[in-house]
């Protein structure tokens, strides 16, 4: 059975984390279980686009070059939900995806304010596709520019913690330096893909060579009298051991709950606005950093949108 490979793995390393365990087939009487055949149905339940598109394209793809598939068994296949809109991946599935009319990358692009995205093909999806609300492509690539770094491709991101945050941070502040853009969304996957392996020290090596990128790109700020806001939209390295049921430590490497920071570097602070306190009077959450940044944009912010983080 599943649970009997995977009890095998765990007592051969009892250090190992489920996305570590190898792939591995059950075979019974010499044949493998749960083998997909043709006129087989196949409803994949995950709801992300990241994975979920690779995971469709390999069942679904004609022309697939990524690696040998061996068989292709003809199979009614159903998403969640549509995981990619612009390619139409999966053709069918359960729950249509929610319309994001205006996101905050589009509203910008409407004012005249070119925009610059950046981070490392692992969070590829969360500075474009997750942040424009479920399409990939930039609306005017003139004025809306994407750039990526290739992530390492090693079997577990705590060989190399500092991932592409170095060069992340070079191209940062080109784009800062340049001073053709107005505005810029920058990911750094270490805390988060580092956390991921439970590796404490590892993690903390990839925390390092995060905050040395972004005192880089804090430099670059300081030398255009820019500003930066400085956020995430979960916790994952802040709580790397948590307490079981028997009251002892373990490795933890999902998200935490914890709140997130807001922060926001401003060289030119004179006390002309303050953040409203984090407490029981305020719900502040991740609605509310659109209209943050509109102000801090110098925009008007639109009748739509949740209220900023600023004390009035």
């Amino acid at each position: 059975s599943i649970r009997d490979a995977i009890e095998h793995f765990r007592k051969q390393n009892p250090e190992i984390i489920d996305q570590d365990i190898p792939g591995f087939v059950i075979i019974r009487n010499g044949e493998a279980v749960g083998r997909i055949e043709d006129q087989h149905a196949l409803i994949f339940t995950n709801f992300r686009g990241d994975r979920a598109t690779e995971f469709s394209q390999a069942v679904l793809a004609d022309d697939f070059p990524y690696f040998e598939r061996y068989r292709c068994p003809e199979v009614l296949f159903a998403g969640m939900t549509q995981y990619d809109q612009d390619n139409q991946i999966p053709p069918d599935y359960l729950v249509g995806t929610p319309v994001v009319e205006e996101p905050f990358g589009k509203r910008i692009l409407e004012l005249g304010l070119k925009q610059f995205r950046l981070s490392e093909t692992q969070k590829f999806a969360h500075v474009t596709f997750f942040y424009n609300g479920g399409y990939r492509e930039p609306l005017d690539p003139l004025q809306e520019i994407y750039h990526f770094i290739a992530s390492d491709k090693i079997p577990s991101f705590a060989e190399r913690p500092a991932m592409k945050a170095p060069g992340i941070s070079k191209k940062a502040v080109e784009f800062i330096n340049s001073g053709e853009y107005q505005y810029g969304l920058i990911n750094f996957a270490n805390a988060d893909m580092v956390g991921h392996t439970g590796d404490f020290q590892a993690t903390v090596r990839a925390v390092e060579a995060a905050d040395a990128a972004l005192d880089n790109i804090v430099r670059a700020i300081d030398a255009v009298n820019g500003l930066l806001v400085i956020t995430a939209d979960h916790g994952n390295a802040d709580e790397m051991l948590i307490s079981n049921q028997n009251g002892t430590l373990e490795i933890s490497t999902k998200h935490s709950l914890n709140p997130v920071p807001f922060l926001i570097y401003d060289p030119l602070y004179n006390g002309d606005y303050r953040l409203k306190p984090f407490g029981q009077d305020y719900n502040n959450n991740l609605s509310n950093i659109a209209a943050t940044n509109f102000l801090l944009l110098g925009q008007a912010v639109p009748d739509d949108l949740a209220p900023s983080l600023f004390a009035d």
